[in-house]
């Protein structure tokens, strides 16, 4: 089974999602950064090589937050999210995402999330105690 992870990214209580350029089935969406693992990857690994590549930036991972399970029309999914720090003399310049933003959780209750990413909303608030 495929394996994703996803970024938490948090400052001043806001998370940090990105704007998927239009088109496909999440064109527009919201999501939190982060990607499919590789052969041979562990997470911490993963969400390094997404970061660098589609944010351009160097992130030191922090505690697992959770995991769900995700399943759409062709795949299933086991989807597992961490804690991601950035330095704060780094600026993020995303290559997928048409805008990044920083949301509060009560903003994210009203956002248009991707599917599987928003199965971690209520994690949040759990693991953050917000």
């Amino acid at each position: 089974m495929k394996q994703s992870v996803v970024g938490i990214v948090r400052k001043d209580n806001r998370f940090l999602l990105g704007r998927r350029e239009p088109g496909g089935d999440v064109g527009g969406l919201w999501e939190f950064p982060g990607g499919k693992c590789e052969a041979g990857e562990t997470h911490e690994q993963t969400l390094i090589r997404e970061y660098e590549e589609e944010l351009a930036v160097k992130v030191s991972v922090g505690r697992f937050i959770a995991q769900k399970h995700f399943k759409n029309e062709r795949r299933d999914f086991d989807l597992f999210a961490y804690e991601v720090m950035i330095s704060e003399s780094q600026t993020c310049v995303s290559s997928v995402h048409s805008e990044l933003q920083w949301f509060s959780l009560d903003e994210l209750q009203n956002l248009p999330v991707v599917p599987s990413d928003a199965l971690f909303i209520p994690a949040l608030r759990d693991f953050y105690q917000v």
